[in-house]
């Protein structure tokens, strides 16, 4: 549980861009997340995706991977770019077991979280 107060369940990441997501079924489908935890991911996006539609995606940690995982857009915000961009949090849909197992990547990786 994250020790934080703003009622999250897992520790969230800032990512210094070693972590990538990959999802075919997204425009620019390698991903660096902006912050990542064990149950969800922030990204910015070309185009606005449809909310609460899963997808298969890999999750990339220095050569290692993480496969078998699903991820669905659960919000969007757009950004005031040129061209125009979304920021979209993704919700990570998978077994207990491997949630446990990302979690421990992301603290290897990325050390202490907020």
């Amino acid at each position: 549980m994250n020790p934080s107060n703003d009622k999250r369940s897992h520790v969230r990441y800032n990512n210094p861009g070693s972590i990538a997501v990959e999802a075919r079924e997204l425009p620019g489908f390698r991903l660096t997340p902006q912050d990542i935890s064990a149950g969800g991911f922030q990204a910015v996006l070309a185009r606005k995706p449809e909310m609460g539609a899963e997808f298969a995606c890999s999750i990339f940690f220095n050569e290692k991977r993480l496969e078998e995982v699903r991820a669905k857009p659960v919000w969007v915000s757009p950004n005031k770019s040129n061209p125009p961009t979304w920021a979209v949090g993704f919700e990570l849909v998978m077994a207990e077991a491997k949630r446990g197992a990302l979690e421990g990547r992301l603290r290897d990786s990325l050390g202490g979280g907020r």
